[in-house]
């Protein structure tokens, strides 16, 4: 969780909570501690998207957690993908847009962890991603 006033609204769920920096593998570790799976969707400038994979793979792997699900973006194909476009589709890190440049280098590193570590890893990439605040204002 980014902000603490974010669990209020999953307290409608039985989920367990919890707080951590995903730039620090120490606290990351910590926080993952009896967890199965992880759902990295760190939000930020390029630098803090490229910067969370590691240490989350980390501590993901410290922690003995079975997978990590990555929600990365089908910007990683471009703004205007050529018909045809799957996931098998090479990507490309010199897009104009360096938010999409970050997705492409944090799903290669995250890839690259995985060919050398046992936490699983699941890339999602949804065509439209926002943020919204619900806290109804």
């Amino acid at each position: 969780m980014r902000r603490v006033n974010a669990l209020a609204g999953l307290s409608r769920f039985d989920l367990d909570g919890r707080i951590a920096d995903a730039r620090d593998a120490d606290s990351m570790e910590r926080a993952l501690d009896g967890c199965e799976t992880v759902v990295h969707c760190v939000a930020g400038d390029a630098a803090t998207i490229e910067r969370t994979v590691g240490p989350v793979y980390q501590a993901a792997r410290r922690a003995r957690v079975r997978r990590i699900v990555y929600l990365s973006s089908g910007s990683v194909h471009g703004q205007a993908p050529v018909a045809g476009t799957d996931e098998d589709t090479r990507l490309r890190d010199d897009q104009p847009i360096m938010y999409n440049n970050a997705k492409v280098r944090a799903e290669r590193e995250l890839l690259r962890l995985r060919k050398r570590g046992p936490v699983e890893v699941v890339i999602l990439r949804p065509g439209i991603v926002t943020a919204r605040d619900h806290s109804g204002s």
